[in-house]
């Protein structure tokens, strides 16, 4: 529940061999062999300098040791310093239960490895995907805000593995500590902060693995300070850290570990181009540079790497085309270069052992070469997203080891060849999104490994053959998105596996075929914008599928009895009969007969008519008699009242009414009797009020209300304040009749807050303190004093529309002149800084995606501008869209050389201010704008000359200030119309037709401000997208078209 951000997914780390043997004159040694469960830990020396006050020296080893061995159990200081260390961490009940206080050997305790001469723990190894307790992925196995010190009095400790747990803080530097550390694995952990320069000091680690925390650095010391001196590194493992060097610098750091094996730095913020720095490390076997900043052609001289498996460079600005000689490397089997901006055609390659090949989203053109298919190790082939042609090669290819095939989002032609349907291994194949015309006709392989097929977004024609659905180890089939006519009338296979099959979005028409409701696993059935017209009325109840949970049938051309279809689905858990043809009375009664079905959409069925009036007579009876219904969507279907009845409905998250012909007050039951309510939306209706709630609000226990929208109805008065314990995430009250201030509360927990075209005054609640506010419009007000100081560092704020109001903005001295814009404001928009962690999806998600049980929303940002005083409503906005509107307000001063840092802002908008001083020269940095507007202020000096430089600006108005000199000209500036320079008679150049040798008599060619021809006066009344002299916004969905049911 709640608003959901995407987190990046943890991947899986491979654990390399130990490290070669290595004598060591100055202590006693002992040579250890071990097998563990999951790998091969190779073999490793432990060396014994000394022994404290409390231990017995030891012998001089005269026999390997092994884990478990029965010769020496475990010193008492040693089990004492585990027991101690477990006793820190907040683990699973059945971790680690093997760590007793029981006198049981802790040499035999999971994890464990003891030296059997000596009784000392020479390995710790805890991963939490080697546990075997509660499976992987699932509970936390360790937890702990640091490494508790009863870990460092395992002084002889040569491998610790910690991976996969989540231990947070820093990385402590006391590992030092350990100093016969040879293996040390912190991945897939917690630890942010800085590497402390102690592991610097740790010269006999062999193997290094820090990946995968979240925000570790290396600053002070940098990466040439901490590696310098690790000379017998052969594993090293940082990805995700930020490093901020180029590879140059790190290659020169490493040159002299010279037995460098694994070198794995993804995401590292590693920069500058690839050069024989890199060819220093003979001994490499794996390479991973992805998801950094590298700028140049692939190196070809990385073929001199013989003993590579396994090169990866995704995610950079790798140019030009793939060395043909990468093919011929003996040893390599993963060669990931996708996600670059490679642009050549693919090489022929010749035989070789490479089992996984990624060139996706590229720039490769030309067609796929047949000797591609000859690489006869190949597991996985992934060319998606390039710009490739013509027909996939016809000839039959024998791939006996092929799982996954990826050809999407490229421009290939022709007849699917039937060949891909016969390969023996193949699991997955997706030739989605490309101009692919048929489906073979005949299969040759009816016992075909497919397990998933996407042919979606293509131009396929005809009926679906049959054989499709015959593949019995098929589970999920896209055809949507094509010219499909037909699909089989009699479906045989008792066997078939498909539990989703997707045809939206063709040419199917007439009665939906019954033959596809008996596919025997079919769980998810998606039918939506086709031509289907009768709903099954007359069939069978045998023909039906048992296990159907999800049916999409909107956007077609349906009528007929819903209650008795819905009926005849026992395992239906959503149905979406939206946009169709019903003219029927729904009678919502049959909800309360119905327990397992959870989601029911009818909206936009202009015909139908809801009855809910029996439905309250049922509503009546016990609540463990309350249907099992979630989600609740009756858009656009002709309700006149509330239907009060849902109050009754005590598993309803989300419930949407908007575009009715609702009035009256919206029910305070909804606050009271639905405990689990998540998401309300109301708008476009004629509803007037509040009912005041007369119980206790039981949603502010469960957190709040997600989302609410009841914007575009008739609601007066001022805000109510039990709206406070609703606290709502999401809230849109805009274009209503709303008078008073603004509660102080409201805005402690929204994310997004528009309040827009509304009749509210006094100040600006200083309450902002979401974490995750994102969007805030409070325009077309009578609102008066300062911004908010709590909007200063909201770092996650996309949208601030404060536009239209009376604000003068009274700040303290330290923030500049009195009444000016406040520096500080611009400052803490980290989000709208490229470059920062708050703008990067890898770290925030900025996505309006709305989730609570079966119910989701997308909302999209719209952007409404002013031509002339017209208001009209435009394009969807784009989810990382950054705007800032202050226009028509009371704001004095100069305007803060801080926006400039800014670079993600699209939209500006600080018209009909009171401004001087000049337009700052760091507006040169806003390589994102793409409407700046600064008319009607009192702005001086001359246009800089770094605006011309922003190549995406497509609106610009500068009018009416006191600017003078030369208009800049080239790139787009060349394109703006007189109309954006008016109302500035010491300007001339070619836009305003104004000879700069004529300007120093002001207003002396009052006429030049006349001269917009034509061309550029339909350009100015017509507008752009985002609009250039005042714009709002409204908050909304996308409205798809209704089938005419004529």
């Amino acid at each position: 529940m709640h608003f959901y951000l995407i987190q990046r997914s943890k991947s899986v780390v491979a654990l390399h061999h130990g490290p070669r043997c290595r004598s060591n004159s100055s202590s006693t040694e002992s040579i250890v062999a071990m097998q563990k469960h999951h790998y091969f830990m190779g073999l490793f020396v432990i060396g014994v300098v000394c022994a404290s006050k409390y231990e017995t020296p030891p012998p001089p080893p005269t026999s390997t040791a092994t884990r478990g061995a029965a010769s020496r159990i475990c010193l008492p200081n040693q089990s004492s310093a585990l027991l101690q260390f477990k006793q820190s961490l907040l683990i699973l009940p059945d971790a680690l239960s093997s760590w007793q206080h029981n006198g049981s050997d802790c040499c035999h305790w999971k994890g464990v490895i003891c030296n059997n001469l000596t009784g000392f723990v020479i390995a710790l190894e805890i991963p939490f995907h080697d546990l075997g307790v509660y499976g992987y992925d699932q509970d936390i196995y360790l937890k702990g805000v640091a490494l508790d010190s009863s870990l460092f009095k395992l002084r002889y400790l040569q491998r610790l593995d910690l991976s996969y747990n989540l231990l947070n803080g820093m990385i402590p530097k006391r590992l030092v500590e350990l100093s016969h550390l040879t293996h040390l694995n912190l991945s897939h952990c917690e630890f942010s902060g800085q590497i402390p320069i102690e592991l610097s000091q740790m010269t006999r680690l062999v193997s290094l693995d820090l990946s995968y925390n979240p925000r570790l650095l290396l600053q002070h010391p940098n990466f040439l300070q901490l590696f310098k001196g690790l000379v017998h590194l052969e594993h090293l493992r940082l990805d995700r850290a930020d490093v901020s060097m180029s590879l140059r610098e790190v290659s020169m750091t490493l040159s002299s570990s010279q037995e460098l094996q694994t070198l794995s730095l993804s995401g590292c913020n590693i920069s500058g181009t690839m050069d024989e720095s890199l060819l220093h490390f003979q001994s490499l076997s794996y390479l991973d540079l992805g998801s950094n900043q590298l700028e140049s052609s692939i190196l070809e001289g990385l073929c001199s790497l013989g003993d590579i498996t396994s090169l990866r460079l995704r995610g950079n600005f790798m140019t030009g085309a793939i060395p043909p000689c990468l093919f011929s490397l003996p040893s390599l089997k993963v060669l990931d270069l996708g996600g670059n901006h490679l642009n050549s055609q693919i090489p022929n390659p010749i035989p070789s052992s490479l089992t996984e090949l990624d060139l996706s989203g590229n720039g490769l053109t030309g067609s796929i070469p047949s000797s591609l298919f000859n690489l006869s190790f190949l597991e996985t082939l992934e060319l998606s997203h390039n710009l490739l042609t013509e027909n996939i090669p016809s000839s039959h290819f024998n791939l006996p080891f092929l799982k996954k095939l990826v050809l999407s989002g490229n421009s290939l032609t022709g007849t699917i060849p039937s060949w891909l349907f016969n390969l023996s291994s193949l699991e997955e194949l997706d030739l989605s999104s490309n101009r692919l015309l048929l489906i073979p006709s005949m299969l040759f392989n009816p016992i075909s490994p497919l397990n998933t097929v996407n042919l979606s977004d293509n131009s396929l024609s005809r009926s679906v053959p049959s054989w499709l659905f015959n593949l019995s180890s098929l589970e999920s089939l896209d055809l949507s998105n094509n010219f499909l006519t037909g699909v089989p009338s009699l479906l045989f296979n008792s066997n078939s596996s498909l539990t989703t099959l997707d045809l939206c979005h063709n040419n199917l028409m007439g009665r939906i075929p019954p033959s596809l409701f008996t596919l025997p696993s079919l769980r998810k059935l998606i039918l939506g914008s086709n031509k289907f017209s009768d709903l099954l009325a007359n069939f069978d109840n045998n023909l039906y599928s048992q296990h159907l949970e999800f049916l999409q049938l909107d956007h077609n051309f349906l009528s007929g009895d819903i209650s008795s279809f819905v009926k005849r689905l026992p395992a239906l858990k959503s149905i979406d009969l939206s946009s169709n043809c019903f003219n029927v009375t729904v009678d919502l009664s049959f909800l309360f007969s119905i327990k397992g079905l959870a989601a029911l959409d009818l909206s936009n069925n202009t015909r139908l008519t809801v009855d809910s009036s029996h439905s309250s007579d049922d509503a009546q009876g016990s609540s463990k008699d309350s249907p099992g219904i979630q989600s609740l969507k009756l858009n656009s279907c002709n309700i006149r009242t509330f239907p009060r009845f849902v109050c009754k409905l005590s598993n309803l998250v989300a419930l949407e009414l908007s575009n009715n012909n609702m009035e009256g007050e919206i029910p305070s039951c909804l606050w009271w009797e639905l405990s689990s309510f998540d998401a309300l939306v109301l708008d476009h209706n004629k509803l007037h009020g509040f009912e005041e709630p007369a119980h206790r609000i039981s949603l502010a226990a469960d957190g709040g209300l997600l989302y609410m929208s009841v914007s575009n109805n008739r609601i007066e008065g001022e805000i109510p304040t039990f709206l406070c314990d609703v606290a709502p995430t999401f809230l849109d009250m805009s274009e209503n009749s709303l008078t008073g201030e603004i509660p102080d509360c409201l805005g402690k927990h929204v994310a997004v807050l528009n309040l827009r075209k509304n009749q509210l005054g006094g100040q600006i609640p200083d309450e902002f303190k979401s974490g995750l506010l994102m969007f805030v419009a409070l325009s077309d007000y009578l609102l008066t004093g300062k911004i908010p100081r709590s909007l200063f560092n909201r770092s996650s704020l996309r949208v601030l529309d404060l536009g239209n109001n009376k604000l003068n903005d009274s700040f303290p001295s330290q923030l500049g002149q009195l009444g000016s814009l406040p520096h500080e404001l611009f400052q803490g928009f980290k989000a709208m800084m490229s470059g920062t962690k708050e703008n990067e999806i890898e770290f925030f998600e900025i996505g309006l995606t709305f989730l609570s049980g079966y119910w989701e929303r997308d909302v999209d940002l719209y952007v409404e501008e002013t031509i002339k005083g017209e208001y009209r409503l435009f394009k969807e906005v784009k989810r990382d869209l950054t705007i800032i509107d202050l226009s028509s307000n009371n704001f004095t001063g100069r305007i803060p050389e801080e926006i400039g840092s800014l670079t993600s802002l699209y939209i500006l908008n600080i018209s009909r201010n009171h401004l001087v001083g000049s337009i700052p020269e760091s507006f040169g940095k806003l390589q994102q704008m793409e409407s700046l507007d600064l008319s009607h202020n009192q702005l001086s000096g001359v246009i800089p000359g770094e605006l011309s430089e922003l190549t995406f600006l497509a609106v610009l108005d500068l009018s009416y200030n006191d600017l003078h000199g030369m208009i800049p000209q080239g790139n787009q500036f060349s394109t703006f119309p007189a109309s954006s320079f008016e109302g500035n008679p010491k300007l001339c150049g070619l836009q305003v037709n104004r000879s700069c040798s004529h300007v120093v008599e002001v207003g002396s060619h009052a006429g030049g401000d006349g001269l917009v021809d034509e061309e550029n006066k339909q350009i100015k009344e017509k507008g752009w997208k985002y609009g250039s002299v005042g714009f709002g916004f409204a908050v909304g969905l996308v409205i798809t078209t209704v089938p005419s049911c004529s």
